[in-house]
């Protein structure tokens, strides 16, 4: 019987540990550089370079089917700079949900308008189709 509840314990760890789940080295690694990312992007918006942080922390893609992020900004009104920024502070201190295949990050909370979502592409981490950047 002990025997059985010993594998039975054994494997629930390595089910557990193999599954993705936040304690794993790649995670850990992933959290900690979105997270360094935080205040710069937050400082960036608090100086209203807002052009600039579009071109750093928009998804390149995004940037690109909208003609650049100067034609970007006429969406990204200051209703929407707002929310953002708010959530960048408030995701600052919350553990996201991270897919480490994909690499997309997803901050959720109950005072954000819509979910805030970041894919890894190369080195950086970068705001995925956040309706900021949407007309509503």
């Amino acid at each position: 019987m002990k025997k059985l509840l010993l594998a039975f314990i054994i494997l629930t760890g390595l089910i557990f540990y193999s599954s993705g789940c936040s304690t794993s080295p790649e995670y850990a690694a992933d959290w900690q550089e979105l997270q360094n990312q935080f205040q710069p992007m937050i400082n960036m918006m608090e100086k209203g370079l807002y052009t600039d942080f579009i071109n750093m922390y928009v998804d390149p893609r995004l940037v690109s089917r909208k003609d650049g992020a100067s034609a970007m900004l006429t969406e990204f009104n200051m209703d929407k700079r707002e929310q953002l920024l708010r959530a960048l502070k408030t995701a600052k201190n919350m553990q996201p949900t991270i897919n480490t295949v994909q690499k997309i990050a997803t901050f959720d909370n109950i005072t954000f308008p819509y979910p805030l979502r970041f894919q890894k592409f190369g080195d950086r981490w970068y705001i995925l189709d956040n309706q900021a950047f949407e007309n509503n």
